[in-house]
């Protein structure tokens, strides 16, 4: 089963709310082919993003495993030195 990437739901979401594909589908050329862009571009950083936390998991998952406490979610450590700087 396919899982929905967060990318592909704001996506729907904004379609929802504000009809992005009908808006995107009446700008003119130029704009339509940047936000088409911009929205290739947030769906290829989410791919990096996945196949990094992939590798890093698979590669350095003892560095957030906590041996005190093995029940912590090590995702969360992870997430958060990764992007809440």
């Amino acid at each position: 089963m396919k899982q929905t990437t967060a990318v592909e739901w704001l996506i729907d979401e904004l379609n929802k709310s504000i009809g992005l594909t009908k808006f995107v589908e009446e700008c003119d050329e130029e704009y339509k082919n940047e936000i088409l862009t911009i929205i290739q571009q947030a769906n290829a950083m989410f791919e990096e993003q996945i196949k990094s936390a992939f590798t890093q998991g698979e590669l350095f998952s003892g560095d957030f495993y906590d041996p005190n406490n093995p029940k912590v979610d090590c995702s969360e450590n992870y997430y958060n030195e990764t992007y809440n700087q």
